[in-house]
């Protein structure tokens, strides 16, 4: 299946810190296909940021303790991508980013949407939001966000 990246380079107007984003779609059958995906958007989001902040988001449609979500992570130098949730002094919401529309009980919700982080001095927030208009969601996975500091 196709996937693709998209990024900018951005300035933040109060701190004028230069910093990449990026977001990406994981392929969501095929294992290998995930692994190799990792593999390629890691490298090449290094290579295209340099020694810029880094914020890399997504749905890569894996669980945290996938061999794709572990080669994201996987130390190597300075290279070294961070899950924003485990860098936040404060943490709220669920412990899962996707509901499916089809009221799945809540053990069975997983974690595959990720903001990870590289050259970021500061993590406040970090939160997943499950709200619901008229009972129902508005989106199979939940808005995730955090609050960082340059």
């Amino acid at each position: 299946m196709e996937r693709i990246a998209t990024w900018v380079i951005l300035k933040d107007k109060t701190t004028g810190t230069t910093f990449i984003f990026m977001n990406t779609h994981f392929d969501h059958l095929g294992k290998q296909a995930q692994i190799e995906s990792a593999k390629l958007l890691k490298q090449e989001s290094i290579k295209l940021a340099g020694d810029l902040p880094l914020i890399l988001t997504g749905d890569f449609n894996v669980v945290p303790e996938s061999k794709a979500i572990k080669t994201l992570i996987d130390p190597n130098g300075k290279n070294t991508l961070i899950n924003s949730s485990s860098l936040a002094n404060v943490n709220y919401g669920p412990n899962w980013t996707t509901c499916g529309f089809d009221n799945k009980p809540f053990e069975n919700r997983k974690v595959i949407d990720y903001i990870f982080l590289r050259h970021i001095k500061k993590v406040n927030k970090y939160a997943v939001f499950s709200e619901m208009l008229n009972d129902i969601y508005l989106s199979d996975h939940c808005p995730v966000f955090a609050q960082i500091e340059f």
